[in-house]
């Protein structure tokens, strides 16, 4: 099951952008377009296509997964560095330099990323000890995979706004009209907000769910996490 969800998450958005450049080509070009779907109307095609569009969303993706790691465009991916600093000033977290065993100033702020790291890994050891965290696993798990799958799609868009116009031009040896520009760039803005809200819920639930695992776990004791240089935000 768990293999299926995930070959499903790139095989989707792969699937999605062939449509998105069939669906332009049809309204811009749709003579020369139903001559081609045509010729491709046999089951075994079909099942190559399906296939071929796992291969698809897989570049996809690791085009999406570099994207995302563009200066900024740090919008682009879960940002736990408010959960980080208010554990920290609350007392429940307490950084720790991994090379000289020194506290880390509280003055010194933590990087996007290093700040992800210290949320998973705070996350992923508590996995099977905290009920919280356990029971609210699956439903993070799949937001991420509905994130990531938006973020390969809208990623995707673009790929398919410029596929669109490359397959128009080998069709009618000219640039699509202007007003037929205005579905796929509407497709890309769609993608875009929700790709964005989904970020936004995700970090906001993941945020909630730590910060109270660590409250009640500071009032016991204090969380002591271990990290390096490539963490700060220096």
């Amino acid at each position: 099951m768990e293999e299926a969800r995930r070959f499903l998450r790139y095989v989707t958005p792969g699937l999605a952008s062939a449509i998105e450049v069939a669906i332009y080509l049809l309204i811009s070009a749709p003579d020369k377009m139903n001559n081609l779907v045509s010729q491709f109307t046999n089951v075994g095609t079909a099942f190559t296509l399906f296939i071929g569009s796992g291969g698809l969303g897989f570049l996809l993706g690791t085009i999406y997964y570099c994207v995302v790691e563009i200066p900024g465009l740090s919008n682009l991916k879960i940002d736990h560095r408010p959960l980080i600093a208010n554990a920290r000033a609350n007392k429940w977290l307490i950084l720790k330099n991994s090379a000289d065993d020194s506290a880390v100033a509280p003055e010194s702020p933590i990087s996007q990323d290093g700040a992800w790291l210290i949320a998973t890994a705070l996350w992923h050891e508590r996995i099977e000890t905290s009920e919280r965290i356990k029971g609210a696993s699956k439903r993070t798990d799949n937001l991420a995979d509905i994130m990531h799958g938006l973020g390969t799609a809208w990623v995707g868009s673009f790929a398919a706004f410029f596929a669109w116009i490359a397959i128009h031009w080998h069709l009618e040896k000219s640039l699509p009209s202007p007003h037929y520009w205005i579905l796929p760039l509407l497709v890309v803005v769609i993608l875009y907000v929700n790709f964005t809200n989904v970020i936004r819920r995700t970090d906001s639930v993941i945020s909630k769910i730590l910060l109270h695992e660590l409250q009640d776990k500071g009032s016991q004791e204090t969380v002591i996490m271990y990290i390096d240089s490539r963490d700060l935000d220096c």
